[in-house]
């Protein structure tokens, strides 16, 4: 099967350009610019139930991709473990009404640094994942923030977690943002790999060395990252799984829509 577009979203915009839209017209939007899937944050059901939201995507041939669950996995102290806890069990349920044959886990990895909080992610990820494969999906995580952005330390996950069930998202623009060599990161963790994020950067810099990173945002196709030799080691590999796009601003979701799905039509 080809490769399919995606969309990352995290909320329902009422206004494109200068035009009022609600959820169908966004929809039939998105559809038009050459979407196919969805990855959908927690914040798009502020106005809409899940299965509402699921009539809306099925309604424009929408799928959704992927479902986020918003989890501090490392946070201490019972409460907050059984608070986190609720948030799969709440999110597992929305993911199963919306159709995603995987779910994302967010809100840890931007939090937190270290190897002592590598190792109790690693943990906490382990005691999530029985929940998760009980309901037939998929987990999922993504190089991203200052807890775990490296390829090396993706594939150390995979071998305390990947036997259980674990598996991959490569977000091609963060490991640029990283100062990683984006496609040799791809080729390494490509066995893993089931899903992805594209963005596009440019004039990648440190703010800290090796800390804190900064790009200039970019259009898909129009940055620097090395997108046509990701797809060929995708291609090379048979994915058929979806890229979703993570445009930088709104106005970026046209071009880069049309930009996705003209590199996976070629």
């Amino acid at each position: 099967m080809p490769m399919k577009t995606g969309l990352m979203i995290s909320g329902l915009p009422t206004e494109i350009g200068d035009r009022t839209v609600d959820v169908h017209g966004y929809f039939e939007l998105l559809s038009d610019w050459g979407a196919q899937t969805l990855d959908i944050f927690p914040g798009t059901l502020a106005t809409l139930t899940a299965a509402e939201l699921r009539a809306a995507l099925d309604d424009h041939g929408l799928a959704c991709a992927c479902y986020y669950i918003g989890a501090d996995l490392n946070a201490t102290g019972a409460e907050a473990e059984e608070t986190s806890r609720q948030g799969f069990v709440e999110g597992i349920e929305n993911a199963l009404t919306l159709g995603a044959p995987i779910v994302f886990t967010h809100g840890t990895q931007h939090t937190y640094a270290g190897e002592d909080m590598f190792q109790r992610y690693t943990q906490r990820l382990g005691e999530m994942l029985p929940l998760v494969n009980d309901a037939g999906l998929t987990l999922v995580v993504e190089n991203a923030g200052t807890l775990m952005h490296t390829v090396d330390d993706m594939l150390r996950l995979m071998d305390s977690l990947g036997d259980d069930g674990l598996r991959l998202c490569l977000d091609t623009g963060n490991f640029f943002l990283w100062g990683q060599d984006e496609v040799d990161a791809m080729r390494r963790a490509m066995g893993w790999t089931i899903h992805l994020h594209v963005k596009d950067y440019t004039d990648q810099r440190w703010i800290e060395p090796k800390t804190r990173p900064d790009a200039a945002h970019a259009i898909l196709g129009q940055g620097e990252v090395r997108h046509a030799a990701i797809l060929e080691i995708l291609r090379a590999a048979g994915f058929d799984g979806v890229l979703a796009l993570e445009p930088p601003w709104l106005d970026a979701t046209e071009p880069g829509l049309r930009t996705l799905r003209d590199w996976l039509t070629e």
